[in-house]
């Protein structure tokens, strides 16, 4: 886990480190200087000391002519009384006196004429040396001095350990050591107080910075004094208003974009460019049967809309080009089909999709196809008859006592056929366009329904049908009179059609609260289930034995459908208890008068 160092942070180890860098120069710049200086006192100390012995030394030739173990003698009580090392050397180099070495060993001391401050103190009147001494086994620093009156070149030396420079300089470092200390810690609460004062406001620009990184509204930060963090204040609350007008700007044009693409009835994707959702408005949710965006964004379009046009598209607009494409979703009655049109954004990367349900165009095209055919279908039969028995006449078969009437009897019932094809297909027209004229008014169920089987007994009794009716004298409901025959007849025309010779035909009413319900039901061969979505569409056969029995145009189950959605009802087809065809019709019932 790493640990965030913050700017307060950062000038307390920089002014930190730069005390203690300072400080280890300062300590090795003092230290050699001291030694430089210590060791130059020492030797200007130790010179002055040695001629002012020599001088002292020069007036004592008259006893030691008389007792010549005098001055050796003098040379140690000097020695000791001084704390020095004082060495009088012959001018042999013979050593006569060392008060650092034992009086009995001198004599076994190495003869001193090759030392260096020896023969500079010959030649130059003073000899400087600083080595390590075997005989003391120490590094020392050594003067030199001739003594004058002693009829030769005697030669005086003293000299001193470095060891006390050195403690010297271990003292002073000492010193500066502890002086170090305390200037550390009160550099240390100084940095320290000073990082504080100077970052407080900056760190206040920081906490609003990333307040306002995450959509927070800030005040402003103080400005009264005149230093340059209150300049950088000063153009952040600048920067600060200027940016909360943007986000406000930017958020209210967000809300209108989302709000307006929410509204769109088309579905609209946006890809990155890995083919990702970025974007998805509410349409496009419904359609690929979601709750929220959170659960889209971020997945491939190819997992949310698995078919192959898709990823065919996609590819091709990788490619920088736009295409149009139309492809079907979902399976059996939950088909749909859809258009999608795929534009890559150029400006920022990925891909604009937006898809049109097309579902209903594609039926009604389909049934348009369909229709077409249907009616060239069904025009062709009679008019092919039409032509080719009017061909036989004119060639001379209308003399013919025979054929001619047979003949005749065949293009008047074409005819007819053509007619009634014609009208009822005019009939549909008008409900289309909505130039039929309806009247809804309050209609008593009973009353209406004997004109319809006024006109029906006749072809009731050729097929020795029973009609058995069972409606309630008080069934009203609100419908167009002339609307509500159309339905009633084509109902009943249909089950007459069906129903076999001696069979039976059931016309009912049932109240409901807000409608009445009118069944017509049959015993003939019936409609198997499958068929059942499709029966109330133009030219729709079944191909099992009601289409057999019919000889219709398959215009008057649409004829029924159009008619009772028009007067704000419903239609539906279903099994009859005794293996036929059940047609139920809904129709609004009048209001209660209160």
């Amino acid at each position: 886990m790493t640990t965030r160092l913050g700017i307060r942070g950062k000038l307390f180890l920089t002014s930190l480190g730069m005390f203690l860098l300072v400080g280890l120069l300062f300590e090795l710049y003092l230290t050699k200087a001291m030694r430089s200086w210590v060791e130059s006192f020492s030797v200007e100390e130790l010179v002055r000391e040695a001629k002012s012995l020599a001088v002292a030394l020069e007036g004592y030739h008259g006893k030691e002519l008389h007792d010549p173990t005098a001055l050796p003698a003098l040379i140690y009580q000097l020695g000791e009384a001084g704390k020095k090392r004082i060495t009088l050397i012959d001018p042999q180099g013979k050593v006569l006196a060392d008060s650092g070495v034992d009086p009995a060993t001198v004599s076994t001391l190495d003869n001193h004429n090759s030392r260096p401050e020896v023969i500079a103190a010959r030649e130059k009147g003073l000899g400087l040396s600083q080595r390590f001494s075997d005989t003391l086994k120490a590094s020392m620093l050594y003067a030199a001095t001739p003594l004058n009156g002693y009829g030769g070149q005697w030669i005086l030396r003293l000299q001193v350990s470095l060891a006390q420079v050195d403690e010297t300089i271990s003292h002073v470092r000492l010193v500066l050591f502890i002086a170090g200390i305390l200037g550390l810690v009160t550099a240390m609460l100084v940095s320290a107080i000073l990082a504080h004062v100077t970052t407080r406001r900056l760190r206040q620009m920081v906490h609003q910075a990333m307040a306002i990184a995450d959509g927070h509204q800030v005040g402003l930060l103080e400005t009264s004094s005149t230093d340059e963090i209150s300049g950088i204040a000063g153009s952040f609350n600048r920067v600060s208003h200027s940016l909360a007008n943007v986000v406000a700007t930017l958020a209210q044009e967000k809300h209108r974009f989302e709000t307006v693409l929410d509204q769109m009835s088309e579905p609209v994707f946006t890809l990155d460019e890995r083919n990702r959702v970025s974007l998805i408005n509410r349409a496009a949710l419904m359609l690929i049967q979601r709750l929220d965006s959170e659960e889209a964004l971020g997945l491939p379009l190819t997992m949310m809309l698995p078919v192959p046009e898709i990823e065919a598209m996609l590819q091709e607009v990788n490619n920088e080009a736009e295409v149009s494409i139309s492809f079907s979703l979902g399976k059996g009655e939950e088909v749909r089909r859809l258009s999608a049109h795929a534009k890559p954004l150029t400006n920022r990367g990925g891909t604009l999709i937006v898809l049109h349900d097309i579902t209903e165009m594609y039926r009604l095209e389909k049934m348009r196809r369909e229709f077409v055919a249907n009616v060239s279908h069904e025009l062709r039969t009679p008019v092919s008859v039409l032509m080719a028995n009017s061909e036989v006449l004119l060639d001379g078969a209308i003399h013919d006592p025979q054929a001619g009437p047979s003949l005749l009897q065949a293009l008047h019932r074409n005819a007819n056929r053509l007619s009634l094809i014609i009208n009822k297909l005019l009939e549909l027209s008008k409900i289309d366009s909505k130039k039929y004229a309806l009247k809804l008014e309050t209609i008593n169920l009973l009353q209406e329904s004997a004109v319809w089987l006024l006109d029906m007994r006749p072809r009731l009794s050729e097929k020795n049908i029973t009609l058995e009716v069972a409606i309630s004298a008080d069934h009203l409901l609100l419908a167009d009179p002339h609307a509500l025959g159309h339905v009633m007849i084509n109902l009943l025309d249909n089950a007459l059609k069906y129903t076999p010779n001696n069979g039976q035909i059931h016309l009912r009413s049932q109240a409901m609260p807000h409608s009445l319900i009118i069944e017509v039901e049959d015993n003939g061969p019936g409609i198997p289930p499958e068929h059942w979505p499709r029966i109330f569409e133009r030219f729709y056969r079944v191909d099992a034995g009601r289409a057999r029995i019919s000889g219709g145009a398959g215009l008057g189950l649409a004829i029924v459908k159009n008619f009772v959605e028009a007067m704000g009802g419903r239609v539906g087809v279903g099994a009859g208890k005794q293996q036929g065809a059940l047609f139920w019709i809904t129709l609004p019932i009048p209001d209660p008068i209160r």
